[in-house]
């Protein structure tokens, strides 16, 4: 675990200052590397195609996530979460297209995230070789806030893992 924890450690480094910047050719070949090692890493193998439209490496979360539905509050487990989504297992998705409010319970320290997302997938998980139900969701334009404190768990997400 440690390696993997090394890589992405890489890997996040590199992203931000793209994000933040510009790599250059040289950068741009290892992020792409290590992202590509990653998502195999965390993931099932999916089509190339899939793999080069995601904007980052999807990583391995639990943290407790609410959104109301049909009158209820869902209350669930979010299990994987990107800079620009997250997993939700849920047993009843959401239909494809939905808007949704999602309230992301952090634990350390005790916080929640407000952002507001659009159901964009269904069982396709990190599970997802064995069908794993719940749903995907891409974030829509948090506010600073918000993506300032996703982007701390996301570049966190595997300090806390075991090794």
């Amino acid at each position: 675990m440690a390696d993997v924890q090394r890589l992405f450690r890489e890997y996040v480094r590199l992203d931000r200052k793209r994000r933040r910047d510009a790599l250059s050719p040289r950068e741009l070949t290892r992020w792409s590397e290590l992202k590509q090692q990653l998502n195999a890493t965390f993931s099932p193998p999916t089509r190339p195609e899939h793999e080069e439209r995601r904007e980052s490496v999807r990583v391995p979360v639990n943290l407790r996530v609410q959104f109301p539905s049909e009158g209820e509050l869902k209350r669930c487990l979010l299990t994987n979460l990107s800079r620009g989504g997250v997993f939700i297992n849920v047993a009843s998705p959401e239909p494809i297209g939905t808007h949704v409010h999602l309230k992301i319970v952090v634990q350390d320290p005790a916080s929640e995230i407000d952002v507001n997302g659009e159901v964009v997938s269904h069982n396709v998980g990190p599970g997802f070789a064995t069908r794993q139900t719940g749903m995907g969701v891409r974030f829509l334009e948090p506010d600073e806030r918000a993506q300032a404190a996703l982007d701390r768990i996301y570049e966190r997400a595997l300090d806390s893992k075991p090794e």
